[in-house]
């Protein structure tokens, strides 16, 4: 039973830490007024790679 709560729990924070992102870049588009769009470019160069 004891090693049933130690999985769990190591799965737990396996998961919390992979849902971390450190480098949040938000695009905004307001009525054709783009904002940040390097954080776009740069998301886009990442998913290529």
């Amino acid at each position: 039973m004891g090693r049933f709560f130690i999985i769990i729990t190591a799965l737990l924070l396996f998961v919390i830490a992979g849902c971390q992102s450190n480098n949040i870049e938000e695009v905004v588009n307001k009525h054709n007024d783009i904002q940040n769009i390097e954080g776009l470019n740069t998301f886009v160069e990442k998913v290529k790679n």
